[in-house]
């Protein structure tokens, strides 16, 4: 700097310095003039512009020149020099014109100044004139508009660094900041930029953007409001548009700069993490008030929640949802400026591209979260997006998006709903283009991206602290109960305690933070409107061709566009009404719009899971059904209602439930045995509700008595067997902990570890306990009454025999002599109700009255005995279970099953020397339908096999495939056995 030097000594370095134009300060001017040389001094006029020669008096230098454009020839009406020296209280030359007298004047001015005028007034001064000529009545004169026009060179000029080094970015924002610099005289500043050489507009604001962008990652924290200062500064400016010519269209030349400039792509950026931090709309983005973006505002504000009553917390709440939203607000002004623009179109769909792609992964279940954007960003991108889709419609959105050359998603190693990666490329290189998309297109789709990676894997986020908080609650009480009775306190426990205390209390404030921005109703609210956009135009997809909603079934085949979209779409559509269920329930019932198309697309994808390659996704679809049913946690009747009466329901939906339930068998995954019994529960509350549906009661029936849902019968058996037998484990094991704790004298004989082995034993039984018996209880009920209405669905000879092993073994655990290992304490804590369990049991026995049955439980020789059977009678006499009509009804079945008993006693002793042809290789019983195996050659009875089929479709004897229909009869055989019956029967 200059200070300390004479003022000789400052005025000659400063005429050097206006003398020396480096490549680096190019000259102002752009029109073509005549070049005029060894002129000191002067002001002269060439090519209608006004040229002023400074001479350095520097031999070795050449003079600066600086292009002032002369005012337009026309004849005074005023005296100006008057109003000017009035306006600016300074006394100018009159020998010259207006022009260039104030040029004159400013440029001794210049010269005059010391560094410190030079650095913190002069740009004020000019400034100040200018407002003065801007407020007198004069101001339309040509000599002010003039005189205008040099005072807006002038300050290019010093911002540009010919007068004094300074960084103009700071100078800018400095002067915008404080209201000193009207828009007016920015736009006009800016326009001039933009009439001279390019790099003059690229020189002087460039570092006014960095300036905007260092703040936007300095100054980005809700505690102290700082943001409100330069963030609508940036939207302000990047909303400045101007004509240069009138034959030309606007620009808007910061957008333009803003998104040619280094920090708005760089090439480094690859990660969401990079993207973030080193671009321009990445740090705009990033205002945030979870506790992972800004730990110091959540503290402060989150913390302090721990205890405090709901309404305080709901006001605070309240205010940060209203601040936030204040800026999300400015976030989409100023992304809507950059894509209203058709010049920053498509760098800024580019960008929001990679800013998505770079993302992809966050919607992984485990996804390495360094290397993505923080989640207030994507939530705050998330609102961005879904405020500039409010107004697209669906009949501008193209169908082919997802598999146009242009599509900016990268879903190159996206799983597709039922196509193969090979099956999709294929469908790529034969799809012909139409057109360039459109933005309500481009709009749409990466709406959807952004959802994939912020909204839908953010609630899961969510949900798991709130499962965090409950086992951290349980660790503090169970910490807190084993040494409830110590004195002293072990040294350990007080350790233990602060840190389980102070875990708790940074996850409640992580969880408030989530809470507060997460469960913003204004955000649910358009996201739920965006999702029944974003359904009725998968549903769309599955007949392009047709306007009309799709009939049911489907066609076979799907559509190459339905089947070429990306899977997540089906299952964030499913996780997200499941958590909007869970969290905010009434934002989906007063939605009725919304309502009607999540509605059609359940029905249309529950009653067509050929549509979908995952059965997964099938599952989730079938838990949103669950989770609005009057059996769920937050049952919501009146969208439940359109699901289960809407018209393409009636028909299909209960048979395709049902065969789902028998298809989940089997999924592929690892846990697919245990996670069948949570899809089936699901199932099974859906089914109990629409059996109070006659229609759908009806249609359920007619499935259960054709033949063609044997195996869901089966799989109900099945369920039933696994379910019961688990659960009666689990309780006896149970029993025999608490028998142990009640006796004092038995628990203390253990040592420490085996009583800690016993007590978690005894933890993981009870959570089991709980797990299988609701599980059981939901398939028990549903055995019972579709028995009751559908008899022959359960008599059917592959059927029959299994149902009365599994009736007879679970009344034997609950009548039989070791009943009494059943007793629990507290058992409504688990669930057991042995009381309505009997009676269920009981009620099916009647339900199925009738030869049928009575021989099949009278041929279990494993689990019957008649002395189970009376003592069953006689606790549902004590207990009253039941009335006294199904009472004679078990005490008729009783003697029905002792003449069956007899019966096969008698058939033991008159066949027991049956021919070994005539004999089942499997059970070494007489046949009464014998079958012939193809791929085997064996020969075995129809009721063995089938039921072997029931759940394996092979040959027992090979492994070879094996279906019903390949069964060869043996009528020969079969007459052969008859005759031979008949013969030897006495």
């Amino acid at each position: 700097m200059d200070e300390g030097l004479p003022a000789d000594e400052i005025r000659k370095r400063r005429l050097a310095h206006l003398a020396n134009l480096s490549s680096q300060a190019p000259p102002v001017p752009t029109s073509p003039r005549t070049a005029i040389k060894d002129k000191k001094n002067e002001v002269i006029e060439s090519n209608n512009q006004t040229v002023i020669y400074i001479d350095s008096k520097c031999d070795n230098e050449q003079p600066m020149e600086v292009d002032i454009p002369a005012p337009p020839h026309s004849r005074r009406r005023f005296d100006a020099f008057h109003v000017i020296n009035s306006l600016f209280n300074i006394d100018i030359d009159h020998s010259n014109d207006v022009s260039t007298s104030i040029s004159t004047f400013l440029s001794n001015r210049v010269l005059e100044s010391n560094n410190n005028f030079m650095e913190s007034q002069f740009f004020e001064t000019l400034i100040e004139f200018y407002e003065k000529i801007t407020r007198s009545p004069h101001a339309s004169s040509v000599e002010l508009v003039s005189t205008q026009h040099i005072l807006v060179r002038y300050m290019l000029l010093y911002l540009d660094g010919y007068f004094i080094q300074i960084n103009p970015g700071e100078v800018i924002y400095k002067l915008l900041r404080n209201d000193r610099l009207s828009n007016e005289l920015f736009v006009n500043i800016l326009r001039v930029a933009c009439e001279e050489q390019i790099d003059c507009l690229q020189r002087i604001f460039q570092p006014f953007l960095l300036a905007l962008y260092s703040r936007s990652i300095l100054e980005s924290s809700l505690i102290d409001d700082s943001y409100s200062s330069w963030l609508p500064i940036a939207i302000r400016c990047l909303d400045i548009s101007m004509k240069l010519d009138e034959s030309e269209s606007k620009i808007r030349p910061l957008s333009d700069l803003l998104v040619a400039s280094p920090f708005w792509l760089p090439s480094d950026a690859t990660t969401g993490r990079q993207m973030q931090r080193l671009t321009f709309v990445g740090s705009f983005l990033s205002i945030s008030a979870l506790y992972d973006d800004d730990f110091e505002f959540a503290s402060n504000q989150f913390n302090s929640e721990y205890g405090r009553s709901s309404t305080s917390m709901d006001f605070t709440f309240k205010s940060i949802r209203s601040t936030l939203e204040r800026v999300r607000n400015w976030q989409t002004d100023m992304l809507r400026s950059l894509l209203v623009y058709k010049s920053t179109r498509n760098s800024t769909l580019t960008y929001l591209a990679a800013l998505i792609n770079s993302n992809a992964r966050r919607a992984q279940m485990s996804p390495d979260e360094s290397l993505h954007s923080l989640d207030g960003l994507l939530l705050n991108l998330c609102t961005v997006m879904l405020r500039l889709c409010e107004k697209v419609s669906l009949d501008k959105v193209a169908s082919d998006y997802l598999i146009s050359k242009h599509c900016r998603i990268n879903l190159k190693k996206v799983t597709r709903v039922k196509f193969s990666s090979q099956e999709v490329d294929k469908l790529m290189q034969s799809h012909q283009e139409q057109s360039q998309p459109n933005f309500p297109t481009e709009c749409f789709y990466l709406t959807m991206a952004t959802m994939h990676i912020s909204v839908v894997p953010i609630g899961r986020k969510y949900q798991q602290l709130i499962d965090q908080s409950k086992r951290l609650e349980v660790a503090l009480q169970e910490q807190e109960s084993q040494n409830s009775s110590a004195e002293p306190k072990p040294p350990q426990h007080e350790f233990i305690m602060k840190q389980l205390k102070e875990q708790q209390r940074r996850l409640h404030t992580m969880k408030s933070s989530y809470e507060c921005v997460l469960l913003d109703e204004l955000l649910l609210s358009r996201s739920i409107q965006y999702y029944a956009q974003l359904m009725q135009q998968v549903i769309n997809l599955v007949e392009p061709a047709s306007s009309n909603i799709p009939n049911l079934p489907l066609p076979s085949t799907p559509s190459p566009l339905y089947a070429s979209i990306p899977e997540y779409i089906m299952d964030d559509v499913a996780d997200f009404i499941l958590f909007i269920v869970v969290n905010k329930l009434h934002l989906l019932a007063s939605d009725p719009t919304s309502s009607s198309s999540i509605t059609l697309f359940l029905v249309i994808f529950i009653c067509s899971p050929n549509y979908v390659a995952n059965p997964y996704i099938t599952a989730k679809l079938i838990q949103v059904v669950f989770s609005l049913s009057p059996y769920a946690i937050q049952p919501t009747q009146p969208i439940y209602n359109e699901i289960i009466n809407h018209p393409l329901a009636g028909v299909h939906f209960a048979p395709s439930l049902m065969t789902f339930y028998t298809d989940i068998e089997s999924t592929g995954s690892s846990n697919e045995f245990y996670d069948k019994f949570t899809i089936r529960y699901h199932l099974s509350a859906i089914f109990r509700s629409m059996w109070r549906v006659p229609t759908h009661k009806h249609a359920m029936i007619q499935a259960l008595t054709s033949g063609n849902f044997v195996r869901f019968v089966n799989m109900l058996m099945n369920d039933t067997t696994f379910l019961l037998d688990e659960s009666i484990d689990c309780l006896k094991r149970i029993h025999e902990v608490q028998e142990l704790l009640r006796s004092k004298s038995s628990w203390d004989e253990l040592t420490s570890d085996e009583q800690d082995s016993k007590k978690k034993q005894l933890a993981e039984d009870e959570r089991q306990c709980r797990s299988y018996l609701t599980l059981t209880n939901e398939t028990v009920t549903m055995l019972h009454y579709m028995s009751k209405d559908a008899r022959d669905a359960f008599l059917r000879p592959e059927i029959v025999d299994r149902l009365a092993a599994m009736l007879n073994s679970n009344l034997a655990q609950l009548c039989g002599p070791k009943c009494n290992n059943l007793k629990v304490q507290n058992k409504d804590r688990y669930g057991f109700d042995p009381k309505t369990l009997l009676s269920q049991i009981v009620d099916i026995y009647i339900h199925l009255y009738g030869d049928a049955l009575a021989a099949a439980v009278a041929a279990d020789e494993r689990s019957y005995r008649k002395s189970i059977f009376d003592s069953a009678a006689e606790k549902l006499r004590r207990t009253a279970l039941t009335s006294s009509y199904m009472l004679q009804q078990w005490e008729e079945f009783i003697l029905k099953v002792e003449e069956f008993v007899i019966r096969r006693q008698c058939e033991e002793t008159d066949f027991g020397d049956a021919p070994e042809e005539f004999r089942d290789p499997i059970f070494n019983e007489v046949m009464r339908d014998p079958v012939r195996l193809p791929t085997s050659g064996m020969i075995i009875d129809r009721p063995v096999i089938l039921r072997h089929l029931l759940n394996s479709t092979n040959d027992p004897f090979n492994r070879q495939p094996l279906t019903e229909d390949m069964l060869e009869p043996q009528p020969e055989l079969k007459q052969r056995i008859r005759k031979w019956m008949s013969e030897n029967r006495k």
